[in-house]
């Protein structure tokens, strides 16, 4: 059997022991992806050099998923969403504080919120602190992804339901039942 890597980082500084691990364990060299490397997105409306190649495999991945415009959501350390049209064009997106870093930052800015790590959520209105704190990031996210595909449509003249949602990252499935 062969095996092969691919990094996408957006830890510049860790790539190359990243690079040097994943050689030494698959016995090839890695492709390190960039924002350079040509994936049939067009990101000529984007400032130069700043896009980063996990969004920019996050939209060359759906766009071999689904037809017509698209917009990715990526729930990792932040949550980023990524619009295209329906001809492959990147049209914009946004960078939000991801679930954890929401945890996080609930728990580190105030005196007696507990430090807590995502898990389902099955009521909007929480009945103590914990299912307060859940709600307000987990559910809360879903209906926020909800309602910018809502207005990404309004926005583009779309028709309701014709944007197709893509999520991808671990939390996924915590937040997919809140949109």
């Amino acid at each position: 059997i062969q095996a092969y890597s691919i990094i996408t980082s957006v830890v510049p500084e860790l790539t190359p022991l990243m690079k040097e691990s994943l050689q030494e364990i698959t016995g090839n060299t890695p492709l390190v992806l960039s924002p350079d490397l040509e994936t049939g997105i067009d990101t000529s409306l984007y400032q130069g050099g700043t896009l980063g190649s996990d969004r920019l495999v996050d939209m060359a991945a759906a766009s071999q998923l689904a037809d017509g415009p698209i917009m990715t959501v990526d729930l990792g350390t932040c949550t980023t969403i990524n619009v295209m049209d329906a001809k492959r064009t990147f049209l914009g997106g946004m960078i939000l504080p991801g679930i954890q870093l929401e945890l996080r930052a609930l728990a580190d800015g105030t005196a007696q919120l507990p430090s807590l790590m995502p898990e389902p959520v099955t009521e909007l209105l929480g009945r103590n602190t914990r299912d307060n704190m859940l709600s307000g990031t987990i559910a809360c996210t879903g209906l926020e992804i909800q309602a910018i595909a809502d207005r990404v449509e309004r926005d583009l003249d779309l028709e309701k339901g014709s944007l197709q949602v893509i999520l991808t990252g671990g939390l996924g499935q915590l937040v997919l039942p809140w949109i």
